[in-house]
């Protein structure tokens, strides 16, 4: 059977159509029609590659009175950013269509400074790469002869980062990072044991278009590399390579265009600020930290991780255990040497969200030994970090430093309160949008 008609399959399945309606009908709710923090930057490439069809950024700084993370290259007068353009490439079908329905029927409905339909349109493309990550996860699965139920995997994607990047902040690129990490997974699996060695290059392309959406992706080439070098298999190895080094190459072509020497230069010392470690001084970090530690705000990881091991204790799956153990390392270490490894303002480590695929097959591999014991497990934890996110999401917590130990704090001294909380989640369903939408004026 071919992929395709697997992933046609799949997508029938009871299993995805139920987690897949759960998931809608939060993200109806929590879809957060605008764009934050970093994402100000990466919208502003969007609009850019789509309207101006460049990469300056000069247009879109002087609209909107100026764009985080957007600077002035000297010597040259344009406004740019270092980030990658990989996710706004995805966003752009769905923002040129609504643009184009924008131009159509001259609707310019305002919000928060930016267009409610091209904004809009970014979420939606969110929605949808987080239902392709869950669809591409559901059918490797399958692949490798596991199952897991609906209620586990809605459990991971409320548990860990993906639903709050696809949705209650869409315009990141956490979203687009599972998305393009599933599909590499989906493959490596799908080509494990193919004879053509030559297919290789599908799955190296895929993961150099996913340092194109983030640049820590492009650790995973040495990894894997060496994963194919250690098993002696030399095509595999070859056509990986070229596969990964036939797309990766425009990374330094955008920068060229889009900054010039000195903007290269510019993102150089910026790079070196962020990460001026050798080592990953901050890997345990990442995962223990009370401050969007990984295993501490969404502790299903925990079970997925267990499940890697039950995994790999089946013969038939030793290779790919080690594979999705090899990524979750690299990733971990990659990301451990960065001085900003809190990730900011987040819920959990949003660094780790391209994780994805790891924990839905970790988790299947544990679910499979536990059955529906591990499905009420997911289901208690998924609980805790859908209260811990929600707190978050409302700012009862620093956004930046808050912890879990503080959501507890504040509601055992009464700084939050029951109303508080009722009150937000209210605030945030799709109904009181729409009236404050229409109560403001549009």
């Amino acid at each position: 059977m071919g992929l395709a008609k697997e992933l046609s399959e799949t997508a029938k399945s009871r299993e995805f159509r139920i987690s897949a309606a759960i998931f809608l009908l939060l993200a109806i709710n929590f879809n957060s029609w605008t764009v934050w923090s970093d994402g100000h930057a990466y919208f502003a490439i969007l609009e850019s590659m789509v309207q101006d069809r460049d990469f300056d950024l000069t247009n879109q700084y002087n609209e909107y009175g100026g764009i985080y993370l957007v600077g002035q290259i000297k010597g040259t007068g344009k406004f740019v950013s270092p980030y990658g353009f990989g996710a706004p490439l995805l966003n752009a079908p769905l923002y040129a269509v609504s643009l184009a329905i924008e131009k159509a029927t001259e609707i310019n409905i305002r919000y928060n400074g930016y267009s409610l339909l091209r904004t809009a349109s970014v979420n939606i493309t969110a929605n949808i790469l987080a239902l392709l990550a869950m669809l591409f996860c559901f059918t490797a699965i399958k692949k490798i002869g596991l199952k897991i139920s609906a209620a586990s995997m809605a459990a991971l994607v409320i548990s860990t980062p993906l639903f709050f990047y696809a949705s209650l902040t869409p315009s990141f690129t956490h979203a687009a990072d599972a998305f393009i990490l599933s599909l590499f997974v989906l493959l490596f699996i799908s080509l494990e044991k193919e004879k053509n060695q030559k297919k290789q290059f599908l799955p190296g392309a895929i993961l150099g278009f996913a340092a194109i959406v983030r640049y820590y992706n492009a650790f995973l080439l040495p990894f894997t590399v060496l994963f194919f070098a250690l098993q002696k298999q030399w095509k595999k190895t070859l056509f990986f390579s070229i596969g990964f080094l036939s797309v990766a190459w425009a990374i330094p072509v955008y920068w060229n265009i889009g900054m010039g020497e000195e903007g290269i230069e510019t993102a150089a010392i910026l790079a070196n600020d962020v990460t001026p470690n050798i080592l990953p001084v901050h890997a345990l970090e990442l995962l223990f930290s009370p401050v969007h530690g990984l295993l501490l705000w969404s502790p299903i990881v925990i079970l997925s991780l267990v499940g890697l091991w039950l995994l790999y204790k089946e013969k038939k799956n030793r290779k790919i255990a080690l594979f999705l153990a090899g990524l979750f390392a690299t990733l971990v270490i990659s990301y451990g040497r960065t001085e900003i490894w809190s990730a900011g303002w987040s819920f959990s480590n949003r660094y780790l969200a391209g994780l994805f695929p790891v924990f839905a097959i970790g988790f299947a591999a544990f679910e499979k030994r536990f059955g529906k014991k591990a499905t009420a497990i997911a289901i208690i934890l998924t609980l805790y970090s859908a209260f811990i996110l929600l707190n978050e999401a409302f700012a009862f917590i620093d956004g930046v430093q808050g912890t879990p130990i503080d959501v507890f704090q504040n509601w055992l001294s009464g700084k939050t309160t029951a109303g508080m909380f009722l009150e937000n989640l209210y605030k945030f369903t799709l109904a009181d949008n729409i009236v404050n939408f229409f109560a403001k004026g549009g």
